[in-house]
């Protein structure tokens, strides 16, 4: 949201996927190390286990974040979407690590086909999933209605959001990657733009450059 603000953006908030903690247990390790793909991961993970000895693999600037506020003090952190945190998890780890991904029920990126073939064995826990929300705030009807931008990050989230949002033919889809896009071009949006790379900081390039030529 800073972010928006400081690129001359009024952010709205519209959250279209409710977050829900499952009872899948813990697995048991030893693990070398830990991987979430989300901030939600990082929280459903640091409510249920104490321990924050482990090394951490955080897909992105807001995950590593919330790995540093839940007191994770080894992360390491990638900017280019899961695909490429995998490339970075067997550069660093050896062959025959461990490690443990505290993801939710559905997961955009499998990381095990990736780090397999690597000799890196991955245990993905189900520990939260992510259930479409019932209604949009007031304020991002608002905001639909009068014509906007939407960052869109993941496949899911785009359906959801379309399905939310009813008439989206006034509001232009900024999406983080083909996927994304592919996913929002059922719902009639306006205009669609992809950014350059699967970034937070790519899409806000992405935004301005597409409200710059309208």
């Amino acid at each position: 949201m800073t972010a928006l603000r400081l690129r001359g953006f009024l952010p709205v908030t519209a959250p279209v996927l409710d977050f829900h903690p499952t009872d899948a247990p813990l697995p048991k390790g030893p693990f070398d190390a830990l991987v979430f793909t989300s901030a939600n991961g990082v929280a459903a993970f640091a409510g249920r286990d104490q321990g924050r000895d482990l090394p951490v693999f955080a897909v992105g600037g807001a995950t590593a974040a919330a790995a540093r506020k839940a007191q994770f003090a080894r992360i390491v952190t990638g900017e280019a979407g899961a695909a490429a945190l995998a490339e970075m998890i067997h550069a660093q780890l050896a062959p025959g690590s461990h490690v443990l991904h505290a993801a939710g029920r559905d997961v955009a990126v499998d990381l095990a086909p990736l780090l397999t073939p690597h000799g890196i064995r991955v245990t993905r826990a189900a520990l939260y999933a992510m259930e479409i929300a019932t209604a949009l705030p007031d304020t991002a009807r608002d905001a639909i209605a009068a014509g906007c931008f939407v960052l869109l990050h993941s496949p899911r989230s785009a359906g959801a959001f379309g399905a939310l949002a009813g008439d989206v033919s006034r509001v232009t889809a900024i999406c983080q990657s083909g996927p994304i896009a592919a996913a929002a071009g059922a719902f009639g949006f306006g205009a669609l733009a992809t950014a350059d790379h699967p970034t937070e900081s790519a899409m806000l390039d992405c935004l301005e450059a597409v409200k710059a030529h309208l």
